[in-house]
């Protein structure tokens, strides 16, 4: 045990320094790609708040849009008029100061950066974002009379009528949900959060400097064959090390995701952990019914194990590689793989390639359900189950080579 706090206790400082670093630096990423997709954010709060709730906001938005639009051409047009009725030939008449006033207000309302322009691209905006919380029911509504028609239709294909009926018995709780919230939610937070997190490559770059040479650095100095010779053993070494890996993995992910969904808490408030899951962008046809704060726990839990997985990867690669230099190279092959597959355009069953890629929008969009035995099982629920698995495998693997290891190394 004491063996075991030592280790503890030395990695104590280049995990706090990893985490505190990769963390600061994805929230103000994901915050300046928030920036940069939605603009002034006073501008966009100001114009949301006019809005009513619901299917009013967003005609409101829309009609705003077209409304404003409409504004600037009007005003353009006339002075486009005034230009040509007054022009001689050679300067161009200069604009009067009324008219040039009216311009003024118009392109930049009461300020001189918020212009007509700026508030139609707002607008147009909100009416998408809106259109999810809109239409979600409508979608839904119009999915489960397809379901309903194939179970009294009686198909003959039994997966499908069980699809059928799962998805018509989660959709009527989805339902539910959603006709008791008729709050108009700003989501734009939580849809850039959803999509940073759901493609980032940040954590694998923290799992990557803390584990990379988790036993290569031992095993090239020789120190290695010291353990065996200890009360703790090469083995028990090895298990400690292990131990501590995987904590130091699971710490910097909790600590770096939970970051970057404090930011929106702070940015939308608490009111939005409350959403149903089907106001995000992209989830209006999703058959869970969880609200946004329950979705975010599951991509967490899935994300986790998917992190925990690279990590005992990581380490027995670190332990087969035996060289620092060869085992950072080796071991950024299952940190690359995910990203490399999700942009290779090659033939795999697409459940596989969700899994494969830690797809959380593929798998919790839509049906999200993989074929097993004949029955519609939640392809969460078996990617949850193959990671550990693999994880278990892993670290099982290291601990057997560490064995011999303790001999030959």
């Amino acid at each position: 045990m004491n063996a075991f706090l030592f280790m503890l206790k030395k990695a104590i400082r280049p995990t706090v320094a990893v985490t505190v670093g990769l963390t600061c630096f994805a929230v103000l990423f994901m915050i300046a790609s928030f920036k940069s997709a939605y603009g002034d954010d006073k501008l966009y709060a100001a114009c949301f708040d006019s809005l009513d709730e619901g299917e009013e906001g967003y005609n409101a938005a829309r009609y705003n849009s077209e409304k404003l639009s409409a504004e600037d051409k009007e005003i353009l047009d006339k002075a486009d008029r005034y230009i040509s009725t007054h022009s001689n030939g050679s300067v161009p008449p200069i604009l009067p100061n009324e008219m040039v006033d009216e311009i003024f207000e118009t392109l930049f309302g009461d300020s001189e950066t918020a212009g007509s322009s700026q508030y139609q691209a707002v607008y147009g905006l909100i009416s998408k974002q809106l259109y999810s919380q809109t239409f979600s029911r409508e979608l839904i509504k119009e999915r489960t009379e397809g379901y309903s028609r194939n179970i009294r239709r009686g198909v003959t294909d039994e997966y499908s009528l069980k699809i059928a009926e799962l998805m018509m018995d989660d959709y009527e709780k989805v339902l539910e949900k959603e006709e008791n919230h008729r709050e108009r939610y700003d989501t734009r937070y939580a849809n850039n959060f959803i999509g940073f997190i759901s493609s980032e490559p940040i954590s694998y770059i923290g799992i990557f400097l803390l584990l990379f040479s988790s036993f290569s650095a031992e095993l090239q100095s020789g120190r290695y064959k010291a353990f065996k010779l200890t009360k703790t053993g090469a083995v028990g070494y090895s298990s400690y090390r292990i131990i501590i890996g995987i904590l130091q993995a699971a710490v910097f992910f909790s600590v770096y995701f939970f970051a970057l969904y404090t930011a929106v808490i702070l940015s939308s408030g608490t009111k939005i952990s409350s959403m149903p899951m089907q106001y995000l962008s992209g989830f209006e046809l999703s058959h869970l019914p969880i609200n946004f704060g329950g979705f975010v726990l599951r991509i967490y839990f899935m994300k986790l194990s998917f992190t925990l997985m690279l990590s005992a990867a990581v380490m027995l690669l670190s332990m087969v590689s035996r060289r620092i230099i060869p085992s950072a190279i080796v071991c950024l092959i299952p940190l690359a793989a995910p990203a490399a597959l999700s942009r290779i355009d090659i033939s795999l069953n697409e459940n596989l390639r969700q899994m494969m890629t830690c797809d959380i929008i593929g798998m919790n969009n839509d049906i999200g359900a993989i074929n097993i035995g004949g029955s519609p099982i939640d392809v969460a629920a078996v990617f949850f189950i193959a990671v550990i698995m693999i994880a278990v495998c892993s670290a099982a693997a290291a601990l057997i080579l560490s064995g011999r290891r303790g001999f030959d190394a």
